[in-house]
C-alpha cells in the first residue's frame, strides 16, 4: 500500500515551482520516476483554485533522476511480486427477488424477472 499511499500524497502536496523537487522525491521513495512523472503529467485539479502541474517542474523531476537512476522502472506494479487474495463468500439465506430497490435510486436497469 505504501505507493498507492505515496502518490495519494504527491496529489496534495505542492508543486507549483522547481523548488517543490526536493520535497517531491522525498515523499515518494517507493515510486520510480516513470510513475511520479505520470502523475504529474496525468493531474487534473478539480477545483478552479488549483492549477495544473507547469512543465517546469515535471522537467525538473526528471533533471533529478537522469543519471541516479539506471532504469526508470515499470509504469504499473511488477506482477512477480503480487500476492495472492481470497475472499471469503459467504453465501446469504435470502432471495434476492424479495429485495425492494428504491425507484429513488433510478437503477433502470435492475429488473424483476
Amino acid at each position: 500500500l505504501n505507493p498507492i499511499t505515496q502518490a495519494a500524497q504527491l496529489l496534495q502536496i505542492n508543486k507549483q515551482n522547481p523548488a517543490d523537487v526536493d520535497a517531491i522525491v522525498e515523499l515518494c521513495h517507493s515510486l520510480n520516476p516513470l510513475q511520479i512523472q505520470k502523475l504529474l503529467t496525468m493531474y487534473t485539479p478539480t477545483s478552479e483554485f488549483e492549477k495544473r502541474v507547469p512543465a517546469s517542474v515535471i522537467k525538473a523531476v526528471n533533471a533529478y533522476f537522469k543519471g541516479r537512476v539506471p532504469d526508470a522502472g515499470r509504469l504499473m506494479m511488477d506482477v512477480d511480486q503480487v500476492l495472492a487474495v481470497t475472499f471469503q463468500h459467504r453465501p446469504i439465506d435470502r432471495d434476492l427477488r424479495d429485495v425492494a430497490v428504491p425507484d429513488d435510486l433510478e437503477l433502470k436497469f435492475v429488473r424483476r424477472t
